[in-house]
C-alpha cells in the first residue's frame, strides 16, 4: 500500500509524516481514520533516506503484512467467539440440556481471552518493525 504525505517532523531515524485520508480507506477504521471527519493521521515511518521537515514523501505499508495485522485483530476474536458459543452449544444439545446462557458466557470469555493474546502478539511485534511504514521516495520540498 502506497501513501503520500508530509513529514512533519524527525525523531532519531524515524519520520512523522502526516498523511491525507484516501478514498480507498472508506470507514475501515483501521488506522483511527474512520472515526468521526478526520482527514489526516500522522504516521512514524522508518527514515532511510533522510527525509527532513516539509519534505513530500512516498510511503510503503507492505500489503501482506497490513491483511495479515488485520487477520490476526479481527478474525481470532471472532473465531472465538463463535467457537466460544458453537462448542457449549453442541455439548448441551447432546445432553438435552438448554446451554442457551452458558454459551453466550463462554463465547464472551473466549473472546476476551483472544482479546489479550492479540494485545500480547501486538507488544511482541512492535518490536520488530515489521508492520512499520518506510519512506521509499523524496518528492520534493513543500513550501508552507
Amino acid at each position: 500500500m502506497k501513501e503520500h504525505g508530509v513529514v512533519v517532523s524527525i525523531v532519531d531515524d524515524k519520520a512523522v509524516v502526516n498523511v491525507k485520508r484516501q478514498s480507498a480507506c472508506g470507514k475501515c477504521k483501521a488506522c483511527d481514520m474512520g472515526k468521526g471527519d478526520q482527514k489526516e493521521i500522522n504516521i512514524t515511518a522508518k527514515n532511510t533516506l533522510g527525509a527532513k521537515v516539509n519534505d513530500n514523501v512516498d510511503l510503503l505499508i507492505e500489503t501482506p503484512d497490513v491483511l495479515k495485522a488485520a487477520m490476526i485483530v479481527y478474525l481470532i476474536p471472532l473465531c472465538a467467539l463463535l467457537a466460544g458459543i458453537a462448542i457449549p452449544t453442541l455439548i448441551a444439545d447432546s445432553r438435552g440440556v438448554d446451554g442457551e446462557t452458558i454459551s453466550i458466557i463462554s463465547g464472551l470469555v473466549l473472546m476476551s481471552l483472544s482479546y489479550l493474546f492479540v494485545r500480547s502478539k501486538d507488544k511482541k511485534l512492535k518490536g520488530t518493525n515489521k508492520y512499520e511504514p518506510v519512506i521509499t521516495e523524496i518528492l520534493g520540498h513543500n513550501i508552507i
